[in-house]
């Protein structure tokens, strides 16, 4: 199966580079989707030095930062293929993990709607899928201080203390578990979707600024129309966890809390739901 991958870059080069160095490794057949929200001049230039070598296949640079939830619409209208994932720059994918989230689409039914499939992490808001409460801790221990931007020795050192045997032996390891479980929401760090879902429920609020509730506000959408969420528990990507809201002039506690509060006029006023195109 084809994926279409999409990142949406602003600034965090260092994260910017591991991820892309793993998804080149470790991922088959695939177009990559690239959304810059006027990143820094380093940035900009790796990512159209990747362009330029065929690695991206769309690069789109914005003149501003338009938020998460712009972007990621940008992208989604320029995705060939009929599944979409959506990763964030701060992630490390293991080796076989986009095959994995999906092969787990061929689940689809008529008694089934499959909107979203996400993988489990070790670092991630909320109720989204950790590992396990281990995991998380150790990786805590030794979260990186100087989040904007690390060294590779930096990075390399958090890596060596969350997965002493290294991170695709640890993903390898889970590969026999129970392999889908129902989930209750989506999780932005990582999220493949039905290309076909945004046909249905429309795109990413725009509405939202910057980053933050573009994705629970797509999730009540999808509930709305009987779209169903899983989460690949054979399946894992690691998660530095805040480096994309992480940034000069970007308040997050700020942009966070006007968010939720946009989500709550929206969801918790009329739990009927809304129309897919109301902003």
């Amino acid at each position: 199966m084809q994926i279409s991958i999409v990142l949406v870059v602003h600034n965090h080069l260092p994260y910017v580079r591991g991820c892309i160095r793993r998804l080149i490794a470790h991922t088959g057949d695939h177009e990559l989707l690239v959304v810059d929200n006027h990143s820094d001049r380093e940035t900009v230039a790796f990512l159209k030095e990747l362009e330029e070598r065929g690695v991206v296949r769309h690069l789109i640079l914005n003149e501003d930062n338009l938020g998460y939830a712009v972007a990621c619409n940008q992208a989604v209208r320029l995705a060939a293929h009929s599944w979409i994932v959506m990763l964030h720059t701060d992630c490390l994918v293991t080796s076989g993990w986009v095959a994995r989230l999906a092969a787990h689409t061929a689940i689809a039914s008529d008694n089934l709607r499959l909107g979203a499939v996400i993988p489990t992490t070790n670092y991630a808001n909320e109720d989204f899928p950790i590992y396990d409460d281990a995991l998380k801790r150790r990786f805590i221990e030794y979260k990186l201080p100087n989040k904007s931007q690390p060294t590779e020795d930096d990075i390399e050192i958090v890596l060596r203390h969350t997965y002493p045997d290294g991170l695709d032996s640890f993903a390898a390891s889970i590969r026999w578990r129970t392999p889908l479980v129902y989930s209750v929401d989506i999780s932005s760090f990582c999220t493949m979707f039905s290309k076909a879902m945004f046909d249905e429920c429309g795109l990413f609020d725009e509405g939202y600024s910057l980053r933050g509730y573009e994705d629970k506000d797509m999730y009540m959408r999808m509930r709305d129309r009987g779209f169903e969420v899983w989460c690949a528990k054979d399946c894992f990507v690691h998660h530095f966890g805040n480096i994309t809201s992480d940034g000069e002039g970007f308040c997050f506690p700020e942009i966070m809390g006007s968010n939720r509060a946009r989500f709550e006029r929206v969801w918790m006023a009329d739990e009927g739901g809304r129309d897919a195109g109301q902003a």
